[in-house]
Parts: structure tokens; sequence; C-alpha cells
């Protein structure tokens, strides 16, 4: 029984340039969820409203500061922190319970320190971006 090899179909280009295209759109930044909320001296700020969790008047929602400039705390250096707050949306006031600081900007790269707590309540400062954020998340409350 004689071996054959039979010639491969060559893909018309436009396939081949459908195939690609799909594959880039498939692959969406890790901030495509982001959106955003305002901008400090230091960073810009977007909060992610799919991570909204709602128990009675308490929301928790992430947010993201991407910033500007090399940021050193503790002899780690980062570009991008994100973090998880809790709002108080009858009360005005919000407190911290997570963050995670990252080499790269917009949450990417290497994680260079990271924390979980309870903070204490503070009240809301108007004109700030914790008010940009506290109304993002208490919007649909």
């Amino acid at each position: 029984m004689p071996f054959s090899i039979r010639s491969c179909r060559r893909w018309p280009v436009a396939y081949v340039s459908l195939f690609i295209a799909l594959l880039v759109l498939s692959n969406r930044p890790a901030y495509a969820e982001w959106m955003e909320v305002g901008i400090t001296d230091e960073a810009m700020v977007y909060a992610d409203p799919d991570t909204i969790q709602r128990k009675g008047d308490v929301v928790k929602m992430w947010y993201l500061h991407d910033f500007k400039t090399t940021q050193t705390v503790l002899k780690k250096s980062y570009l991008s922190s994100r973090s998880q707050d809790e709002y108080d949306c009858t009360g005005d006031r919000h407190r911290a319970l997570a963050s995670t600081s990252f080499s790269g900007h917009m949450g990417n790269g290497k994680v260079r320190s990271s924390y979980s707590i309870k903070g204490k309540w503070e009240p809301v400062p108007p004109d700030a971006i914790t008010q940009s954020l506290w109304k993002v998340a208490c919007e649909k409350h």
C-alpha cells in the first residue's frame, strides 16, 4: 500500500484575516470592564461596576488607580493598585477592605503587595474621587 501525502488546501486570505480578527477581539485586555471615574494629580481612577455586591444599604466595589509615575511604598515600586471599598449608601461613608499593587499599568504585571483589612468607616469627602466612586457604587441603590 503506497504512502501518499495529500497537499493541504490553502485558506483564502479573507478567512485567515477573519480568523486573526476574531482572535484579537476575543482576547480583550484585563481592564476592559473598568469605567473611568476621574483623574487626580497622580493617577487615573477607574471603577468596576460589575463587581458591585449589595447587602442592604452597604455596597462593595472594586476600583483601580493607574499611576502616571512609579509609586514606592516600603521599598516596593508599583504603577497601579486595585482596591475594594465598602460604601454606606445612606450614611455617605466608606471604608477600605483590600488592596493589591502591581508592577505594571492597569493591574498588570507582578503583584508587589497585597493586604486585606476592615478599615474604619470614614465620611465620603465632597469633591473628591472617593465621592465619585461612592456615586458609582450607590447609583442604583
